[in-house]
């Protein structure tokens, strides 16, 4: 029997600090750098597929805690703010359950994140309105534990 593992984690923010690299600036001063820590939480449904031929299939939640740190640039020109930033996060989100063929336990765990981004935005006073596109990496281990002699 073969598995396929789809995960994927969307973390919940749960506290954000951000730390002024050069000074204290005015509160519509979007332009400089920055850096910042972040804690929150994950939670997904995964799915494994049997490929054998059997078609099963069969679900297990994957919950847990991450945190890291986070740092980016923000430019402002013509009154739009353009900006990157990238985060790191270290992971404990995991979960298990049954395996399509029930003789079996499926599982996974992510213990990293990683994700990069750009911004558009436009400042109105002390709020930044924005838009932002980017790509995450995670490392996601899948597991299978059942009988050694199961055919």
């Amino acid at each position: 029997m073969n598995s396929k593992h789809t995960i994927a984690a969307l973390p919940l923010a749960l506290a954000t600090l951000a730390l002024p690299v050069a000074s204290f600036a005015a509160a519509n001063d979007w332009a400089g750098p920055y850096i910042g820590a972040h804690l929150g939480s994950g939670q997904q449904n995964s799915t494994t597929v049997d490929f054998s031929g059997g078609g099963s299939s069969d679900s297990f939640d994957m919950t847990g805690l991450l945190g890291g740190v986070q740092a980016g640039y923000n430019w402002t020109a013509g009154g739009v703010v353009v900006g990157v930033e990238g985060t790191a996060s270290a992971a404990d989100i995991s979960g298990d359950g049954n395996c399509p063929n029930t003789a079996y336990q499926c599982g996974a765990k992510m213990d990293e994140l990683y994700t990069i981004q750009g911004r558009v935005g436009l400042p109105l006073d002390s709020v930044l309105l924005y838009a932002s596109l980017g790509g995450a990496s995670s490392h996601i281990k899948a597991t299978r534990e059942g009988p050694q002699n199961f055919s």
